[in-house]
């Protein structure tokens, strides 16, 4: 399968012609911070250039498998500002964007939190689940660690942070979760820390001792990034709220991002 990635920086720039061969099929991924539109274009033998789609924001398109050998390009209309970056690639049915979902794991005995000062202990009973990680009851405990999105991520898509943990003893009562993360620009300074996010369950426990439980910490933007872009992130118990009124550890199994997935990843090794 064949890929050309490049990028724009003034209208009237195209691609490199791609030919498409039958029973596959274009993918033109788009991303980077502009704004303009950039068309799709196909010719067909013995046929002229003709727009097939316009494109106007960041995003991946798919188009259907060609019956006979097509060649495709991407030109760019107008630029109004900034670099609109693309990568082009001949996919069959196993590597078309059809934006599914897949999670960036954290599983808890990855997450090692050194040097922070509340970590969350680990759990070394080896009957129970050594590893994870317990919260206090009655001290605010936390966790952390630095995402990167993998080069198989429709880029610019919104991703949701949640976690996957239980109680660690059959009782009724609540446990309170705030998420803070932070997005790391390359060659410039980060960006500030966004939070507490408040956790919401969208998978509740029974008061079931190590059932598991999902909450969710909504989206994070991330338009104009690319693949590899990375995130830090940062996660706690809050005993002190009065809606967090479970009284024993909550044990921690795995944080996870869920990200659209487009394709088995990137033309381009480094991204940038």
């Amino acid at each position: 399968m064949s890929t050309i990635t490049g990028s724009f920086t003034a209208a009237g720039q195209s691609s490199q012609e791609l030919l498409i061969v039958p029973g596959n099929r274009l993918n033109v991924q788009l991303y980077g911070t502009w704004s303009g539109s950039v068309n799709i274009q196909a010719k067909e033998p013995g046929r002229l250039w003709s727009t097939v789609r316009t494109v106007t924001a960041n995003g991946n398109t798919t188009g259907v498998p060609v019956e006979i050998p097509t060649y495709y390009k991407i030109t760019c209309a107008t630029l109004t500002s900034g670099t609109a970056r693309w990568t082009m690639e001949e996919g069959n049915s196993t590597t078309t964007r059809d934006e599914e979902w897949d999670d960036l794991r954290f599983p808890a005995q990855a997450i090692n939190p050194v040097g922070l000062t509340a970590a969350a202990g680990q759990d070394t009973t080896e009957t129970d689940f050594p590893g994870t990680l317990l919260f206090d009851a009655t001290t605010s405990e936390t966790c952390a660690g630095v995402a990167q999105m993998p080069h198989s991520w429709i880029a610019g898509t919104s991703i949701r942070p949640h976690i996957h943990w239980a109680k660690s003893t059959s009782a009724s009562g609540g446990v309170v979760w705030h998420f803070y993360y932070r997005l790391i620009n390359r060659q410039a300074a980060p960006e500030s820390w966004v939070g507490p996010v408040v956790g919401a369950d969208v998978l509740t426990d029974g008061n079931t001792a190590n059932a598991e439980t999902i909450t969710t910490f909504g989206e994070i933007n991330m338009t104009s990034r690319a693949p590899s872009s990375m995130i830090a992130w940062r996660l706690y118990r809050m005993p002190a709220e009065t809606a967090d009124n479970y009284a024993a550890d909550a044990r921690l199994f795995e944080l996870d991002f869920h990200y659209r997935v487009g394709s088995l990843g990137t033309g381009l090794e480094f991204i940038v």
